[in-house]
């Protein structure tokens, strides 16, 4: 198969900077696929994801989501919050960054629209209405369950919170210009602290709903458009699938 990977980034707790000794790595990939996935009937993993998981010579453990070309720039174009980051980070966590990759990396601001405000704070909102939900705690229920019997609230969804309101502020008040994705040297310290469980519930629920707020306002300010330049993602799109397949 004539997979070629394009773009690799260093994501989760590493990407921010708020990572431990112990953490894992997480990273995102771009791929484009086999050119049977354009030309014919081949396809890349399940819909469009294939994930992958392995332990590194130094023991830590890893984790890989890779996405097809085309369901990426959907994704972006919706300005999802787990993935439109992979186009914001500093250039020394790019473990991989083809020409193509470089391109897209470069093109990141036709993705911007206030659709960033609906994504951004609807996920913010969710992790913030389920923190103190034991039913709510994803793939890690116990560790969560336990992190909400001692702390009252699952210390993961109130970190990624706060961070994901202020990355959004940042973002609508720069006007598209600024996504601030590596934080240690600005609030990595308490978001740390959100994390080791020093914040009370009541602390991250005021401070999350103060943001919030704030971008209530910017997001009837901000220059924005309603919408990303679709049409120009999609002659990146075909101008890229073109060459990959051959067609010139």
């Amino acid at each position: 198969m004539n997979n070629s990977v394009i773009l690799t980034g260093l994501m989760g707790s590493h990407s921010v900077g708020t990572n431990l000794p112990s953490s894992d790595y997480d990273f995102m990939s771009v791929v484009l696929a086999d050119p049977s996935a354009y030309l014919g009937l081949g396809t890349y993993g399940q819909q469009g994801t294939v994930e992958s998981k392995w332990v590194n010579e130094s023991g830590s453990k890893c984790e890989m989501v890779s996405y097809e070309w085309k369901k990426f720039l959907r994704l972006c174009l919706n300005f999802n919050p787990n993935v439109v980051p992979l186009l914001w980070l500093p250039y020394n966590q790019y473990v991989i960054l083809c020409p193509i990759g470089a391109e897209l990396v470069n093109s990141r601001r036709l993705f911007n629209s206030k659709k960033a405000y609906t994504a951004f704070s609807g996920y913010a909102w969710n992790q913030l209405k389920d923190m103190d939900n034991p039913n709510k705690t994803g793939d890690l229920g116990a560790i969560r369950k336990e992190e909400i019997a001692k702390y009252g609230y699952c210390l993961k969804k109130a970190y990624h919170s706060v961070r994901l309101c202020r990355m959004l502020m940042e973002f609508l008040a720069s006007n598209g210009e600024q996504m601030n994705v590596y934080r240690a040297d600005m609030d990595g310290d308490e978001l740390m602290s959100i994390r080791n469980g020093d914040k009370s519930i009541g602390w991250v629920r005021s401070e999350c709903e103060t943001l919030l707020s704030d971008c209530d306002m910017l997001i009837g300010k901000c220059d924005l458009p309603d919408n990303p330049d679709s049409e120009a993602v999609e002659r990146l799109c075909v101008d890229v699938v073109r060459s990959h397949c051959g067609l010139g």
